[in-house]
């Protein structure tokens, strides 16, 4: 592949190369199933300006691609993006879970706390693993998949009394909360799409979803654990409101979805 230092000279006419340019880089990202751009930057709007693929570092979940580029001052220059892959794991939700005590109508929020090798770089006191709002991925970037069109089926439709296949397109380690003996579902909502969870060097977009949940038998909530690896606790809402930080919430995707939740519970007022 072309480095891409000859294309930084600008011609007279720029629509057709830039045209050309577009075209090169779609076709390589379709052949790889990633996702195409619908436009590459302009360096003279002081933007980052894609010129070529230079190399491509893959494995089944995700595709590290290093990009020639125009850097918004005029130089040339290197940039990498991180794609999520087509097919197995595309695009991240963050799904909140609110589960509410009839009887004292307190809500509670699921945690997780699991291992994240990319914080093995912290402090060993502080070690890697992260108490989180639960992650999980839902769609393909390229085209609609049987979770979209189960998702799409079960948004339409009124919550079901076994709420098990639905819930669990979602949920993954959070499933054992879904038992019907446990809990019933009163609301499930798309809260934010197309939310970017780096702006600097990735590509995925998450969707923020809201499953609320009415407790039927409290006692057997309150006592899921979750598994060894994906660590479940629940959490009193107003606690987590006014402490945050102390709970170990502090990863920008958990941030962002408490903060749609603090707004569509008309929590946040001005």
């Amino acid at each position: 592949m072309s480095s891409g230092i000859a294309i930084l000279e600008r011609p007279d006419t720029l629509t057709e190369l830039l045209h050309r340019r577009k075209e090169d880089i779609n076709r390589q990202l379709r052949a790889l199933k990633l996702v195409e751009f619908p436009w590459l930057g302009n360096y003279k709007n002081h933007e980052f300006e894609l010129v070529a693929i230079n190399h491509v570092s893959q494995n089944k979940w995700f595709a590290l691609v290093e990009f020639t580029c125009i850097k918004p001052d005029g130089s040339p220059g290197i940039f990498f993006l991180t794609f999520s892959r087509d097919g197995t794991e595309s695009r991240g939700c963050v799904v909140l879970n609110v589960l509410t005590d009839p009887e004292t109508d307190e809500d509670f929020v699921a945690i997780v706390r699991q291992h994240r090798p990319g914080l093995l770089v912290r402090d060993p006191k502080i070690g890697a693993w992260q108490n989180e709002i639960p992650r999980m991925w839902s769609s393909t970037q390229v085209q609609l998949t049987k979770v979209d069109k189960l998702l799409n089926t079960a948004m339409r439709a009124t919550p079901n009394p076994n709420p098990t296949h639905e819930a669990s397109l979602l949920c993954g380690e959070m499933m054992e909360l879904y038992d019907p003996q446990k809990t019933r579902i009163e609301e499930r909502r798309l809260l934010a799409e197309d939310v970017p969870e780096n702006t600097g060097d990735s590509t995925k977009l998450l969707e923020i979803w809201l499953f609320r949940l009415t407790m039927i038998d409290r006692e057997a909530v309150m006592a899921v654990r979750g598994t060894k690896t994906h660590r479940i606790k629940l959490i009193p809402l107003k606690e987590l409101v006014r402490n945050r930080v102390k709970h170990g919430l502090t990863d920008n995707f958990s941030g962002n979805a408490l903060l749609f939740l603090w707004e569509h519970m008309n929590i946040l007022r001005i």
